[in-house]
């Protein structure tokens, strides 16, 4: 599993506004029903479309976050996925994703987040 992923803490409401804007209606309003109370992270994982639906199902079932697509620039061999939660649920999905034994940089992040 080949990933790129961004994690940030506190997103102010021009990232998530900005987020929003490249997403799907019906990924949009998933997103609005979690509420941005509940946004405390926003993980985005980028690479290509069965490793991001594998991070996705890795994530929810670890921890108390939603994962959205949010569209790109190539939808039709990459796509970027946005974990969101709070803050620890959102570390908790990273660890997990980064568990999966083909993640390159994964001793190297484990170290950073434990």
């Amino acid at each position: 599993m080949n990933v790129r992923y961004q994690f940030i803490s506190k997103p102010d409401d021009n990232t998530l506004r900005m987020i929003r804007g490249k997403m799907r209606p019906d990924q949009r309003k998933a997103m609005e029903e979690f509420g941005d109370d509940g946004i405390g992270a926003v993980l985005l994982v980028e690479g290509s479309i069965p490793d991001m639906l594998f991070c996705a199902d890795i994530a929810v079932k670890a921890s108390d976050v939603g994962a959205y697509e949010i569209v790109g620039n190539c939808p039709q061999s990459f796509i970027t996925i946005g974990i969101m939660g709070k803050i620890r649920s959102v570390q908790t999905a990273l660890k997990a994703i980064l568990n999966e034994k083909d993640h390159p940089s994964r001793e190297k992040v484990l170290a950073n987040i434990q």
